[in-house]
């Protein structure tokens, strides 16, 4: 997976597309969660997501998405470099089936501040 880049008190909206060989898969019964941190082996997260933050909208076309809120991106929380995020998601109806993708979370210091 590509990483997610944003920047400094950037709200932004994280939209992801299940797929399984190609084909969209239903996933309005999986559970997800999704978390970056600075470091892999680090304890606390610095953006930690569970499924009731997720929109499941577009779910049986294999869409969810997440709000990462300006709020949860100040310099002061979450400040300028590399950080690695994980999104997992839990297919419960396939006797609680977990997958996940690792990928990186860039944040970026903003120009206009």
């Amino acid at each position: 997976m590509a990483g997610i880049s944003i920047k400094n008190g950037e709200g932004k909206w994280l939209k992801f597309t299940i797929t399984n060989s190609d084909v969209i898969v239903d996933v309005s019964t999986y559970t997800f969660r999704l978390g970056v941190k600075k470091n892999i082996n680090d304890t606390t997260y610095k953006i930690s997501k569970v499924t009731t933050d997720f929109n499941f909208t577009q779910a049986t076309l294999g869409i969810v998405k997440v709000n990462i809120t300006s709020a949860e991106t100040t310099a002061a929380l979450i400040p300028p470099g590399s950080y690695v995020g994980e999104l997992e998601m839990t297919a419960t109806a396939l006797t609680d089936v977990s997958k996940s993708v690792t990928f990186d979370f860039i944040v970026e210091k903003a120009v206009l501040v």
